[in-house]
C-alpha cells in the first residue's frame, strides 16, 4: 500500500479526501469505535487469562493499554464533530484486523509467554511509563485541538495551537 500510494497519483479515501459514499461506508464515531474495540479487549482478556503470574506489574501494563484503548474506542469516536461524514468499510475492516492482531500479540505474550516482572520501578520501567504519559497526553491535546476546529464548523483548517507548528500530525506522533 505504501508503494502504491507513494508512486501513484491514487489518493487514500481517508479523512477529507474521502469521497465514497454510504453503501460501502459506516458512520465516522461508529467505524472509530469498532476498529479500536478489538485491542481494547483483546489484550487484557489474554493477558488476565493466561497462565502467567499476575503480578503488579502486568496490571501496570494492562492498566496503560486499556486506558489508550479506552479513549481510542470508547472515549474520542463519541466526542468527535463529524457529524455525516463516513468511513470507508475498507479502512474500517484494515484497522479492525490491525488491531485484534495487535491486541492478540501483546496480550498472548502477557498472558502466555512473559516470565513475571516485578515492580520493582527499574529506569526501564519508569522510563517506558513516562514515555507512555508524554505520547498519551500529546495525542489527547492533539485530538482535543483537532475536535475544538470542528466545532467551530468553518470547514478544513490548519491547526496552529499545541505542537501543530511543529509538526503535522502530533496526534499520530503521540500514538507512536
Amino acid at each position: 500500500v505504501l508503494l502504491i500510494l507513494l508512486f501513484s497519483k491514487l489518493i487514500a479515501p481517508y479523512g477529507r479526501h474521502n469521497q465514497i459514499k454510504s453503501k460501502s461506508s459506516i458512520a465516522n464515531h461508529w467505524g472509530w469505535f469498532w476498529m479500536e474495540l478489538p485491542a481494547f479487549l483483546l489484550c487484557p482478556i489474554l493477558a488476565i487469562t493466561g497462565p502467567t503470574e499476575k503480578t503488579p506489574f502486568l496490571y501496570l501494563l494492562i492498566a496503560v493499554w486499556a486506558l489508550h484503548y479506552f479513549n481510542r474506542s470508547i472515549l474520542f469516536p463519541f466526542r468527535l464533530k463529524t457529524q455525516g461524514k463516513q468511513m470507508p468499510l475498507l479502512i474500517l475492516i484494515s484497522a479492525l484486523l490491525f488491531n485484534a492482531t495487535n491486541g492478540f500479540f501483546n496480550g498472548f505474550y502477557l498472558g502466555f509467554v512473559e516470565e513475571s516482572q516485578s515492580l520493582d520501578f527499574r529506569l526501564n520501567q519508569m522510563l517506558g511509563l513516562l514515555l507512555f504519559l508524554g505520547g498519551f497526553s500529546i495525542n489527547l491535546q492533539a485530538d482535543q485541538i483537532l475536535i475544538k476546529l470542528r466545532e467551530k464548523g468553518q470547514g478544513y483548517q490548519i491547526p496552529q495551537k499545541g505542537l501543530y507548528p511543529l509538526i503535522s500530525c502530533p496526534n499520530y506522533l503521540g500514538e507512536i
